[in-house]
């Protein structure tokens, strides 16, 4: 499975001589998935950026909600919540 193309969507900043990337990761399965699918899914995920220089640095779950548009709130949409997976990576600058 190649990683190239699939990891997309990310945001760096620099802060005390590093260089953040923060990205999010949601795995895919279709049928049935096992913990070992997953962790593999995210191996390919963190060697996606290892290899462009970044080490893995944390991962965090962040809550989020979303509020229903004007057309969906009038046929009584409410308000939805959930968490994504956000994955932070650094590496020293001038690398």
């Amino acid at each position: 499975m190649s990683a190239q193309g699939k990891f997309e969507g990310f945001r760096t900043y620099q802060v005390a001589g590093y260089q953040y990337l923060v990205s999010y990761f949601q795995a895919h399965f279709k049928g049935s998935a096992t913990g070992l699918a997953v962790a593999d899914q995210f191996t390919a995920f963190v060697e996606h950026y290892a290899n462009q220089g970044y080490e893995f640095y944390r991962c965090d779950d962040v809550p989020y909600s979303v509020t229903p548009g004007c057309l969906a709130g009038l046929f009584g949409a409410k308000e939805s919540f959930g968490y994504a997976t956000i994955v932070s990576f650094r590496k020293k600058i001038g690398q």
